[in-house]
Formats: structure tokens, C-alpha cells, sequence
């Protein structure tokens, strides 16, 4: 692999992938490319690939303290491959699965002020269809676990999808209140880094049009459902309650999102064959039966 940069061509030697990109060394970077076809979002033109990076670098600009170095042309064999984006490199051992053992309260919290603050800077999208945006996400991963023998997940998405029929008048009504936002979208510990006490976002989600604009409520879910997962109860109680005085909070909101986004994470882990999977479904499991929180 090789990339472009200020019209110099740079050779890569050693990559990594996640899910649904491939991740080279450079230097003191990593370049990200979206990979040409993964099971949860199947097959990406180049197309949507370079418009994948750039809303990824617009987004990384506000919400990662100045990671996000630039857009780069990849090439391999001597063939165009589409845009991928240049980042500075973060120390693997500072990552938020790595160090959430020590102090983990006064971490969560500054964390949930990081939260706190991309959500009151971020852009208020007007012109959106959220409701069918989400539904249209729901049915896509519905459709591929369909294609291997998850049988309990099969169910669960069903759930889902008729709940989100439930919720189409709440969800359209977030538009009307302001709440749904251009947000970071993927807050998994490992997206997370703690550096001298400073919290560092990286990897912005723009990997599929559901998730392009959120609800506020929404990334709060997203970073509950890793304490979730996790076996962090205490402090995920300890979040939800700070974020309960809100006046963008639902309870019931807050816990439709939570199920939606842990199936989503158990969803994308079944399909890697990637064991984690296994946490996911004890945490929706949790989720679903705390009537105490949730009603």
C-alpha cells in the first residue's frame, strides 16, 4: 500500500484491520481506509468511500482535538483505492479498555464532560428524516443476520424494528426539539484514550447513513452501552443518573437506544465471529429486564 501525500508517494509496510477498515503505520500516524466490502455494511464504491472519509476528517476536526492530520489518495499494486485519512497515533496501553481498572470514576466523569461538550457545540441538523433513517439502518442489519443461524438475534432485531414503529412520533419530534446533532457516533472504549488526564475522542462513525446524525440521548447510550458491556455497573447507574436532569432525557427513549445500540455492537461482533459478541447479549439482557430504571 502506498499513499500521496504533499505529491510524494509514501510506501506502507504494516497493517492491522478492524471490522470494516484496514489501518496502516506511518511514521507517527495511522492511515485509515474503509475496506471494499464487510459483512455488516457490505460492498463500498470508491465513491462512498472518499465521501465516508471526508465527512469523517469534517467531523474529526470538531470532535478530536486536531487528531485528524488529513485526507491522503491510497494506492495498491499501482491502483487507485480510494481516500483514506491520516491521524496521528495514540498509544495503545493509554486506550480506555486498558486503563479503566485504575480511577475509574473520575475517568467516566471526565469523559461524560467531553460528552457534555461536543453535544453543546455540535451542529442541530433541521431536514431529517430520523425515524426512517433509523428503520432503514435496523432492517439492513436485520437482513444480514438473517443470512447465518443467530436465531435469538434474528428475534431481538424483530423486537426492535416494531419498536421503532412505536417510537416513529417520539423519534420525528426529536428533530422539531433540536436534539438531533452531527455527533462522534461510535464511543467504544477502544475509540477512547486517556493521555495526563485529558480525554481523546478518535474514529468518528460515518459508516453507514443511520449514523450520520444522532440524538443527543443517543451518544450518551452509546458510551453507557460500553460500561454495560463491560460489567461497569455502578458507574453506568452512576451516568445515568447525572444525565436524568436533562431536559433532552427519556427514560424510555434512553432505553429503546440502549437495546438498539448494544444490538447493533452484538450484531457487527457475531458477524466477525469475534467471541465479545457473548457480553453484548448479557448486557441487552440486562437492559431489558431493568424495569427499575427504565419503567
Amino acid at each position: 500500500m502506498y499513499m500521496k501525500k504533499d505529491n510524494y508517494y509514501y510506501k506502507l509496510t504494516y497493517k492491522w484491520s478492524s471490522k470494516y477498515s484496514d489501518f496502516w503505520s506511518y511514521d507517527k500516524y495511522i492511515l485509515k481506509i474503509r475496506k471494499d466490502n464487510c459483512n455488516v455494511f457490505g460492498s463500498v464504491s470508491i465513491e462512498e468511500k472518499n465521501f465516508q472519509a471526508q465527512k469523517e476528517f469534517d467531523r474529526g476536526i470538531y470532535f478530536c482535538d486536531n487528531l485528524y492530520e488529513g485526507i491522503v489518495e491510497c494506492y495498491e499494486n499501482d491502483k487507485y483505492v480510494g481516500n483514506g485519512l491520516l491521524m496521528k497515533r495514540l498509544p495503545y496501553d493509554h486506550r480506555l479498555d486498558k486503563v479503566l481498572l485504575h480511577d475509574e470514576e473520575n475517568i467516566v466523569f471526565k469523559i461524560v464532560d467531553k460528552i457534555d461538550a461536543i453535544c453543546q457545540k455540535s451542529k442541530i441538523i433541521t431536514d431529517y428524516n430520523y425515524f426512517e433513517n433509523i428503520q432503514l439502518g435496523n432492517i439492513r442489519l436485520f437482513k444480514n443476520i438473517k443470512k447465518l443461524d443467530g436465531k435469538w438475534i434474528q428475534y431481538q432485531w424483530d423486537y426492535i424494528i416494531k419498536l421503532t414503529k412505536e417510537y416513529k412520533t417520539v423519534l420525528n419530534s426529536r428533530v422539531k426539539t433540536s436534539y438531533i446533532r452531527e455527533l462522534h457516533g461510535d464511543l467504544s472504549f477502544t475509540n477512547i484514550f486517556v493521555i495526563k488526564d485529558k480525554i481523546y475522542f478518535t474514529d468518528c462513525c460515518v459508516a453507514s447513513k443511520d449514523m450520520y446524525y444522532l440524538d443527543i440521548l443517543y451518544q450518551y447510550a452509546d458510551f453507557c452501552t460500553e460500561l454495560l458491556t463491560y460489567d461497569y455497573y455502578d458507574y453506568f447507574y452512576m451516568v445515568l443518573n447525572r444525565i436524568s436532569s436533562n431536559e433532552f432525557f427519556d427514560k424510555k427513549l434512553f432505553k429503546y437506544y440502549l437495546l438498539r445500540h448494544i444490538l447493533i455492537r452484538l450484531t457487527i461482533n457475531y458477524l466477525a465471529n469475534d467471541e465479545v459478541f457473548k457480553n453484548y447479549k448479557k448486557a441487552f439482557e440486562v437492559t431489558y429486564y431493568d424495569h427499575k430504571s427504565f419503567g
